[in-house]
Formats: C-alpha cells, structure tokens, sequence
C-alpha cells in the first residue's frame, strides 16, 4: 500500500502492471482490448515513459473501451526506488508483445516475485516457464490474454514463489558456471 500510495495510484484489490517504454511491438494496444474481459476490480498501471502514440491516445482507447477508470498511465522516466514500487505494487506482470527478442522486463518481474503473463515471441518463453513461473499465450490475442490474466491472478502467489526462485538462478555466477560445465563436457 506504501508503494501505491508512493506512486499516487488510486486504491485496487488487484493490480496488472505494463512496465517500460511504450513501443508499438510491445502491444499494449491487446492489453487494453483484454481489460473489459476481466473483473472490474482489476486496475492497470503501464509505467514507462510513452513513445507509441502519447497518453492522450491510451486515454482515449481506455475510455472507448469502458475502462478509462481502471488504468492509470505513469508516462515519465522512473526513478530505482519508483521501480522497485512498480513491481512490489503489483499482483502480475503483463507483456502482451507483437513482436520481441527479449525483455528486461520479465527478470525484473520475478526478482520481485511477480508471476509474468507474455506472449509466446522472441526470447520470452524461454523465460517464463509455461504454467510455473508464468503464463504464455499468442500475440494480438485479447480473449488469451484475458484467460490467462485470470488463471495467473489465480495462482498469483505460489506462481510469483516459483518466479522468485527462478530468477535466482539469473545471476552471472549462474550464467559462469552454465559456460563452464558446457565447456567442460564439450572437451
């Protein structure tokens, strides 16, 4: 609730959070068409700065959409400490990209022990572990993404759990002793 309040987000029982720079590839647009289908206590935060359409444009798509209330667009720079209250103050991350090779975006989200929901593109199923640490459904699809929202909801906190421990293993004493015992048996 500090974080939320931090932030000045408006109180919600559940919280999506869309985090980064807005971009076309990253599909926010899917995101805003899944919202309707989702209960109304859900809130959505997109926290970055905007560089597809402006603000006024995601407004308009909310409110066209029925859910103008339920999203609130943090478009400027964050600070770290901000950052970190992104996460903290969210129940599930969402990246509903068209198109990826990876994000930054997912290991921040299960550091912080957020479940991911994102589609299966680029780099991020490698990542996201189907059904453990996350959910993974196809681009531009808002009804999936709507499903899939409301099952990681669901199973948010032992989700988020196995998200944490996931990352864990994303450090670079990870990464060194993956290459060294690669090395190894290649020899």
């Amino acid at each position: 609730a500090a974080c939320a309040a931090a932030l000045g987000l408006p109180a919600a029982p559940r919280r999506l959070l869309f985090f980064g720079y807005v971009r076309e590839y990253k599909g926010l647009p899917t995101l805003f068409e899944a919202l309707p289908r989702l209960d109304a206590d859900v809130q959505l935060v997109v926290a970055g700065e905007i560089y597809h359409h402006d603000a006024a444009y995601y407004r308009q798509l909310a409110a066209r959409l029925g859910v103008g209330v339920r999203v609130v667009l943090l478009d400027r720079f964050l600070a770290a400490s901000e950052v970190a209250c992104c996460f903290r103050a969210s129940d599930l991350v969402v990246l509903p990209y068209w198109e990826a090779s990876q994000s930054a975006v997912v290991p921040l989200a299960m550091a912080s022990g957020r479940a991911v929901v994102a589609t299966r593109v680029g780099g991020l199923p490698d990542l996201v572990r189907d059904g453990v640490t996350g959910l993974l459904v196809p681009p531009r699809d808002p009804a999936a993404l709507a499903a899939a929202v409301v099952d990681a909801l669901a199973a948010g906190e032992a989700m988020g759990r196995a998200a944490c421990a996931a990352a864990a293993r994303l450090d670079w004493r990870a990464a060194a002793d993956a290459i060294t015992d690669l090395a190894t048996t290649a020899i």
